[in-house]
């Protein structure tokens, strides 16, 4: 019995030392560089998503702005002044899922997604069994 009371802390302080993310540094660094919350939560493939995709949106809201900028065509002004809108309002959607995203990976960032579930089903050659790990 004392041998197991003596393992049972060693295995807490081991279970501690898991590294974790802070949620609210992870959203500062995806709300100052696209993706940045990403990278610190070591989720790369999103993180060039995020930045890549958050690029191409603000490069095509500016490539609208300077073609409505100074248009003497009223009509022509209008198209690139409403395309200008939609991409603004999907780089601040793209741009807001960013920062859930980050948020959503630090909380998650300890979870361990191989373990065993709780509740399983159990197959054997006849029969089956629902079984609840305790």
């Amino acid at each position: 019995m004392a041998l197991l009371s003596n393992q049972l802390p060693a295995q807490e302080k081991r279970e501690e030392k898991k590294p974790h993310r802070s949620p609210l540094l992870s959203v500062c660094f995806s709300a100052v560089f696209p993706g940045g919350g990403q990278l610190y939560t070591q989720k790369y493939f999103r993180a060039a998503a995020f930045a890549g995709g958050l690029g191409y949106l603000g490069y095509c809201y500016n490539r609208e702005d300077q073609a409505a900028i100074g248009n003497p065509d009223q009509d022509d002004y209008n198209y690139h002044n409403e395309r200008r809108r939609t991409y603004k309002w999907w780089f601040i959607g793209a741009w807001t899922m960013s920062l859930a995203d980050a948020y959503v990976d630090a909380h998650m960032f300890k979870f361990d997604q191989h373990s065993e579930p709780e509740l399983s089903l159990q197959v054997t050659p006849g029969s089956v069994a629902l079984v609840k790990r305790f």
